[in-house]
């Protein structure tokens, strides 16, 4: 299966739809862009808000990294406490 390509701003966008439709979802959870406010190519990673990362981001990312490549690529993600 090809992967959709998305800009970093789709794809956060996307995986905080997915993130919200997870069974463990809790108001609060959600990914952002690092460093934060950062759009388009100012976007270095992406960093969730919250204390702890849960199965429920964690399996909002598996499930982007099959579907989905993010164009350009990032370093990572950071923790981004809101």
């Amino acid at each position: 299966m090809k992967k959709r390509k998305l800009t970093g701003d789709q794809y956060i966008a996307e995986l905080n739809e997915r993130l919200q439709q997870h069974r463990n979802y809790t108001p609060g959870m959600a990914f952002c862009a690092y460093p934060e406010g950062a759009r388009g190519g100012d976007i270095k990673g992406i960093a969730f808000a919250g204390f702890t990362l849960t199965s429920a981001h964690t399996d909002a990312i598996q499930d982007m990294q099959y579907d989905c490549e993010v164009v350009p690529t990032y370093s990572g993600f950071q923790r981004f406490v809101k």
